[in-house]
């Protein structure tokens, strides 16, 4: 029932809605404390868990957007889970059927808004909070080339590389090199007809989802969605 607890309020909701109170506590308690610990994270993902996050981390609410940013970067520790591991062609088995449900769920995230909410913090956002974004978004886009995107070749659409291009300066020098690293990395793969045509993948801030992949991991459909 977590992912009830930090969804909050149906939309429409008054801001006095009993639930936008459990929300706040409950992400608290996720932030602080649950996340530190697979034996929830685990479940916690396996029940939409990460779909929620994405839809919070453009909130309006500074606090609960960077509660929940730092709960996915969190999340998305390797020292927790290999995230990027690539499994042996053929490996069969209920550890590396569990490991491909949790990637399938991360993979989901990219028919959602979350990239969109992500770059919303480019500015505006609670202080570091662009770069917990951009360091999230640069974990993203890794996974899905990694898993999804054939030969490792991953297109992203020209919305966010003009906001890549255009990111704010800021006084964190890593922040400032990722951006360029990724910019620098990714404009080779334009979206354009070109690429369209080479069969290289697309990722937008629209809840595009790139094709399936031909790793031990698999993939769902690419209808669009959002949250």
């Amino acid at each position: 029932y977590y992912t009830t607890f930090i969804a909050g309020a149906p939309d429409g909701a008054p801001k006095e809605h009993p639930q936008n109170s459990l929300q706040r506590v409950s992400i608290i308690c996720l932030y602080t404390h649950h996340v530190h610990f697979w034996s929830f994270v685990e479940p916690f993902i396996l029940a939409e868990g990460l779909s929620v996050l994405a839809s919070l981390v453009g909130h309006e609410d500074l606090h609960l957007r960077s509660q929940a940013l730092e709960s996915f970067l969190n999340i998305t520790n390797e020292e927790m889970f290999e995230w990027h591991k690539v499994e042996e062609e053929g490996a069969s088995g209920p550890e590396f059927e569990k490991a491909r449900k949790l990637r399938s769920m991360m993979q989901r995230l990219s028919r959602t808004k979350f990239i969109a909410n992500l770059l919303v913090n480019a500015e505006g956002s609670y202080p570091r909070g662009s770069y917990d974004a951009l360091r999230s978004f640069a974990f993203f886009v890794s996974f899905i080339r990694v898993h999804y995107a054939p030969n490792q070749v991953l297109a992203l659409g020209t919305d966010i590389l003009e906001k890549l291009a255009s990111w704010p300066a800021t006084d964190i020098q890593e922040e400032k090199k990722l951006a360029e690293q990724l910019y620098e990395d990714f404009s080779r793969f334009v979206e354009t007809q070109a690429s369209a045509a080479k069969n290289v993948p697309n990722l937008s801030t629209n809840g595009s989802s790139p094709g399936s992949s031909s790793s031990a991991e698999g993939s769902s459909s690419t209808e669009g969605g959002s949250n």
